[in-house]
């Protein structure tokens, strides 16, 4: 069913109980992401359920043994799902399949499903969660079949193995949650880069032992065991995954350009970029990497670049150190503003650094039909006339809200700015590039008032 338009904007007093709890329920309890986060996990839990009641009903010899396959290759199954949704050839692939490859003249309503392809991660975190427990039922599983069983030196060293699986997991997921995630990043991501890796060295070990003790029990080579279990392949196609954007790492000439006290422009004198890019850039690739969008040059000529402003400890040794050389790491990836090229017109909305990936827009898509609303403190001071002339190349008629002008302790209504863009534009939609509060909360507004709205959820 289309979305309403037209919606006028209401007050929080204007909107009855029940309304307001079905916006919240609508927009924030079943996003795009959660919905695919939901039936990732919960399609894993009905499985789970099935091979288990299954299994009661198979030859009592092998039950033990069998089950704990069909688990284990259920944990490996959904670990490999989940490194491959981060995967940068296919996030591009989804993007090629719901963006590039869509049709202008297909119904807007087909069109606003696709623009949520970057919810991708919630079948990332799904698949991170199912295996956990899906783990946990292997665990317990295992455990039981030893404790009333017995078994060799092998089973003990397993059970071991697993508890340590079983803790990085749980480790993993715990710094993914948004709240940890937010207030602690650097946690955030010394846990998921260490801990998985820490998590397949131990899978391997886990897997050759496995092997090592069915060769036995079936008078064969180790070998020939390994090949048998679907999670020996698995775990290949895991480490390749995994050693792809170190494979990938390289060290890169740039010429840092401080544009004020608070923003720097990295510029790429080599290869083109297609629009709408990010990259990973990093001075220490073992420790941290950082996203940020490209801004090809206009016209496909070589070179690009990258708007950086003081928003924590890395970007500002980025723009007091002027480096000559950085880390680029992986491969080129499509983001959120991709989606803007499916809809005629479109509003992008902006504030501060965030004009940096909506540049890339401007000059690699010249000729979009869109409006801008940019809130931006002193734009040709902070970010010089060069960018604010590329905006008003996009939208000569660009709403600039010069921050610095506004009275002391006031902020700009960006809900009222973009609701009022959007109408007198007669847009499809509204992408928006901002901080996390205000992209979020932005978007929840727009949805609620049935303005298609998209921005980048920082999803796990």
């Amino acid at each position: 069913m289309p979305l309403p338009v037209t919606a006028q904007p209401s007050s929080d007093s204007q909107v009855g109980w029940v309304r307001r709890r079905y916006q919240e329920t609508r927009w924030k309890l079943f996003s795009a992401y959660r919905r695919l986060f939901s039936v990732v996990l919960v399609a894993n839990l009905f499985l789970l359920a099935w091979v288990i009641w299954k299994q009661q009903w198979s030859d009592h010899n092998t039950r033990p043994q069998s089950l704990q396959a069909n688990v284990l290759t259920a944990v490996s199954a959904n670990i490999l799902a989940s490194i491959m949704t981060r995967n940068e050839h296919v996030i591009n692939t989804w993007f090629r399949v719901f963006v590039v490859h869509i049709s202008p003249a297909l119904p807007l309503q087909i069109r606003r499903w696709c623009a949520k392809v970057y919810c991708y991660g919630g079948v990332h975190s799904g698949c991170g969660v199912a295996a956990a427990f899906w783990y946990l039922a292997f665990v317990v599983i295992a455990a039981y079949h030893y404790i009333t069983n017995g078994g060799p030196a092998e089973q003990r060293l397993t059970l071991v193995l697993n508890g340590v699986i079983w803790l990085l997991l749980t480790t993993i997921i715990a710094a993914a949650h948004p709240s940890v995630r937010t207030h602690m990043h650097d946690y955030f991501e010394f846990s998921h880069r260490f801990c998985g890796w820490l998590v397949l060295i131990v899978f391997w070990i886990q897997i050759v032992t496995t092997g090592i003790h069915d060769a036995r029990r079936r008078n064969q080579t180790v070998g020939m065991s390994l090949i048998e279990i679907p999670t020996f392949w698995m775990l290949i196609t895991m480490s390749l995954l995994v050693m792809y954007p170190w494979i990938r790492l390289r060290r890169v000439t740039v010429e840092v350009k401080q544009l004020s006290e608070h923003a720097a422009q990295i510029d790429f004198p080599n290869g083109v970029m297609q629009p709408c890019r990010t990259i990973r850039l990093a001075d220490r690739p073992l420790m941290e990497t950082h996203a940020f969008a490209t801004i090809p040059r206009p016209n496909g000529a070589p070179g690009y670049s990258v708007l950086v402003s003081k928003a924590g400890d890395w970007t500002k040794q980025i723009i007091l150190r002027r480096p000559e050389k950085i880390w680029i790491k992986g491969a080129p990836t499509w983001g959120v503003l991709r989606v803007a090229t499916l809809f005629k017109p479109v509003v992008i909305v902006a504030t501060g650094s965030g004009i940096g990936p909506c540049l890339g827009l401007f000059n690699g898509f010249p000729g979009l039909p869109c409006r801008v609303v940019w809130s931006v403190k002193s734009p040709e001071e902070t970010y010089g006339k060069e960018i604010v002339d590329a905006v008003r190349r996009a939208d000569k008629d660009a709403n600039i809200i010069d921050t610095n002008k506004l009275a002391r302790g006031e902020r700009p209504n960006m809900e009222n700015a973009t609701i009022a863009m959007f109408r007198e534009s007669k847009a499809e939609a509204v992408v928006i590039i901002s901080n996390p509060i205000l992209t979020k909360g932005l978007v929840y507004k727009l949805e609620c008032q049935g303005i298609p709205a998209y921005g980048p959820i920082w999803d796990s």
